[in-house]
């Protein structure tokens, strides 16, 4: 793959610590892979100032963008200000040229590429969406956003976790899209697991469990992931007379949620706050592994419990059993079955844990984040290629094709402010510093025409510094 420059927008949600969301986690990791693989990729990474104290631990080729007019989660998103962001990277007037956009913003999927892209559009920026986020429960309330939701799917592309999200998006989305655009939105879906980072992984396993037999639910305290059923079921196992601990542990701080859990689940333990690196020692020295989504986008922290736990109770649903290997028998359709399953457990736990290596070799194999890695980045740099700039007769060409001889003839490395100078000379207006007639060209025409005149980006720093290509070198 050649050099590309990304902008990502994570959605960190209402944790405490980065860490402590799926989503940031997957995007760090994927960023680690890209540099290790030795792709000459640079990212620019926007964080909520919040968590400017935060140890990011993110390689050399990252630009942390920290802004203030962020928000907590998809709905305010839509209302919400973009200005510090359309200001840095518009490829009209922004400082940065960006290639593609990779975000979980899914609600505002269009909105960021009408932001960010040219006025006149004849080819958009791609913006890559990490999974549709539908499922099947969605109110009355939520009609504004998945209208939008609608709207994106057109013009964007998805990578989503199993075909039942595809089926769910296609439903819900055609209440608002005709079939071509139905169509449209199929071809643009890409069904691609997000990863575990399986040597991390490695690192917490145990074979201590702790004394009291646990049972463990860790992630977000929110609805869709139906901790009230988790509740309801850890309490219906305690009641059965098992000397057992339930435990759930979230980065979760603050939520109305969690005095209403504890209201109806007296023998739950709650733990709030709780890190990453503590989720993995916990989940490792507990028992069994409790998730009961209905739907998971990512599903990263249920993958790395089960691989962690080494045994896993799960709903049989469509997308569990898409990701989960052939067979895989611990899975529950109410309250009374699930706890079924937890007292055959807990009165044999070695025969429950038959299945331990058979999970740890498919998530190695299948879910890993270094496998599915390579795959994501090929999807972020479809159509990047798409660009449709000035032609080789008009005058704004010839110019830059001026300018890149006159930096041919002298030999060395060219800087990002050295190019905007002599564009800036050269056409006696600067691009790169105020919003220009649409119908000019804009900083990434410029930067693509600089491109395609036999120059290449290192992509090492978060300004351009171009070099001439190893082929017009040879």
């Amino acid at each position: 793959m050649r050099p590309l420059r990304v902008l990502a927008l994570p959605v960190p949600m209402a944790v405490s610590e980065l860490s402590g969301a799926s989503g940031f986690n997957s995007l760090r990791s994927l960023v680690k892979y890209c540099d290790r693989a030795g792709h000459n990729w640079f990212w620019y990474v926007v964080i909520p100032e919040r968590y400017r104290d935060e140890r990011l631990d993110f390689p050399s080729r990252v630009k942390v963008v920290f802004v203030t007019n962020e928000c907590l989660d998809y709905y305010t998103e839509i209302a919400h200000s973009h200005s510090e962001v359309v200001r840095l990277f518009n490829q009209q007037y922004g400082q940065y040229p960006v290639d593609a956009v990779l975000t979980e913003r899914v609600v505002a999927g269009a909105i960021w590429q009408r932001l960010l892209s040219r006025q006149a559009v004849r080819s958009p920026l791609p913006v890559t969406v990490w999974e549709p986020a539908v499922n099947d429960t969605l109110t009355i309330s939520q009609e504004t956003e998945l209208a939008l939701r609608a709207l994106t799917a057109v013009s964007c592309k998805y990578i989503v976790l199993n075909e039942e999200q595809v089926r769910l998006a296609l439903h819900e989305y055609g209440r608002y899209l005709s079939g071509s655009m139905l169509k449209r939105f199929r071809e643009q879906c890409r069904v691609l697991p997000q990863g575990c980072d399986v040597e991390v992984l490695d690192r917490a396993l145990t074979d201590e469990k702790f004394e009291k037999f646990t049972v463990m639910y860790g992630g977000r305290i929110a609805a869709i992931k139906r901790v009230d059923l988790v509740v309801r079921i850890m309490e219906a196992f305690y009641s059965a007379g098992r000397d057992v601990r339930n435990l759930i542990t979230t980065q979760t701080v603050g939520s109305p949620m969690i005095a209403e859990i504890q209201s109806k689940g007296p023998s739950v333990e709650i733990m709030t706050g709780v890190g990453r690196d503590d989720f993995h020692k916990m989940a490792a020295r507990s028992h069994v592994f409790l998730c009961a989504s209905r739907e998971e986008s990512e599903g990263i922290g249920l993958w790395e419990g089960l691989y962690l736990a080494g045994v896993g109770l799960f709903p049989d649903r469509p997308w569990v059993r898409a990701l989960m290997p052939p067979g895989f028998p611990y899975l529950f359709s109410d309250v009374a079955h699930a706890v079924a399953q937890l007292k055959s457990f807990y009165e044999n736990y070695a025969a429950a844990r038959v299945w331990t290596a058979k999970v740890r070799s498919h998530i190695r194999e299948k879910l890993n984040s270094r496998i599915q890695a390579e795959k994501h980045l090929a999807v972020i740099a479809e159509g990047v290629d798409n660009w449709k700039g000035p032609t080789e007769k008009s005058a704004l060409y010839n110019a830059v094709k001026g300018i890149s001889e006159g930096f041919e003839r002298r030999g060395t490395p060219v800087s990002w402010q050295e190019f905007a100078g002599a564009v800036k000379q050269a056409i006696k207006v600067h691009p790169f510093q105020r919003r220009v007639q649409n119908a000019m060209p804009g900083v990434y025409d410029y930067y693509r025409m600089f491109l395609g005149l036999g120059w290449q980006d290192t992509c090492e720093q978060e300004w351009p510094v171009f070099i001439r290509s190893q082929e017009v070198v040879q």
